[in-house]
């Protein structure tokens, strides 16, 4: 009961702070990038090949996202739009679960929901290749 206590309590706070610090963060105009507005360095990845990383532009998707910007956050990375929409319903599922008592990994005994951390996973692999990530 106290793993999952801490799980709700670190959970919402950090998808909350995901979710601040997408609104705090203008998107970049070049659909990447948008996270040197933290001070954190360009990709090291994109510099030495010239091709995305796996999770480039996420951070631009999610502030495109949080303006409701869904076609630019698309652009930016297609897999940005359900991580987003998870990262938004997380801390209301969290604090639902601390609410009702109810465990917070109750839905991972479901049989279709074993698959959403392999769909969210394809999903960021079909966009990388899909934006030339494999060259």
């Amino acid at each position: 009961m106290r793993l999952h206590l801490v799980v709700e309590v670190l959970g919402t706070l950090g998808a909350v702070a995901v979710l601040a610090l997408s609104l705090y963060l203008s998107p970049d105009a070049r659909g990447f990038g948008t996270h040197e507005g933290l001070g954190l360095p360009a990709c090291g990845y994109l510099q030495r090949s010239g091709r995305p990383c796996l999770s480039c532009g996420l951070t631009t998707s999610f502030s495109n996202c949080v303006r409701g910007r869904l076609p630019s956050a698309w652009r930016a990375n297609p897999a940005g739009l359900p991580l987003f929409f998870v990262t938004l319903l997380l801390p209301w599922w969290l604090v639902r679960s601390w609410w009702t008592k109810r465990d917070p990994f109750r839905f991972l005994d479901g049989r279709m929901t074993r698959w959403i951390p392999l769909f969210l996973l394809l999903a960021l692999l079909v966009s990388w290749v899909a934006r030339g990530g494999l060259g």
